[in-house]
């Protein structure tokens, strides 16, 4: 997938829009151990069964949308969701000591928010393509209040590109529920509605639970 950089003061791979982006080496290596660490996620966080989680297709490629109440919202997502999933986060976390090599175990794909992320997108789209499982947190920050974050236009606009279908998913400490694919046509902001009425809806459904 190419090279790749190491910071020495981190011991963690520097990756931004110069870098390569080899999220598919790091994840095959490391991802072992996040399945084998899922039981014990399950017991920290407390994880319930997930609602309709028949919702996910068994196959091909797809996003997972979720809303975002903490960062460790995506192991939560892991242990329920048989795919192996990959991560589009913040690069930031990467500086974390701990937090950034549990997420770069996941296959995080690092996203510089104060910059164009057009190496990160693509690379993002490339993997959809090839039939991998990327969760998404299109809220773009963790939220807790009574109502939604507006949502990004990244999930729709890589589901549109790579077409593949979005699952929309609603999250609440160790709840989940997921909703019908979404398939995503000509109107992004037809479809990025959609996606927020759809999450919305089961997000005020877990916090009523």
């Amino acid at each position: 997938m190419g090279r790749h950089n190491i910071n020495p003061k981190t011991n963690l791979p520097v990756r931004d829009e110069e870098s390569d982006l080899p999220v598919e080496a790091f994840h095959g290596r490391l991802h072992a151990t996040v399945l084998f660490l899922i039981p014990l996620v399950k017991l920290i966080f407390r994880v319930k069964e997930p609602i309709d989680i028949e919702n996910i297709p068994k196959t091909g490629g797809m996003i997972i949308a979720s809303n975002h109440t903490r960062w460790t919202n995506v192991f939560v997502a892991q242990s329920v969701i048989k795919h192996h999933l990959f991560y589009l986060g913040k690069s930031s976390i990467l500086k974390w000591p701990i937090a950034g090599k549990m997420v770069m175990s996941l296959g995080n794909i690092p996203v510089n928010r104060s910059v164009h992320n057009s190496k990160a997108l693509k690379y993002a789209v490339n993997l959809l393509k090839k039939g991998n499982v990327i969760i998404i947190f299109p809220e773009g920050a963790c939220n807790r209040g009574k109502e939604m974050l507006p949502l990004k236009f990244g999930a729709v606009s890589m589901a549109q590109k790579a077409n593949v279908p979005i699952v929309p998913m609603a999250i609440r400490k160790g709840k989940t529920m997921f909703g019908k694919p979404i398939k995503v046509g000509k109107n992004l902001e037809k479809a990025n509605d959609e996606l927020y009425k759809r999450i919305s809806a089961m997000r005020k459904e877990l916090f009523n639970v």
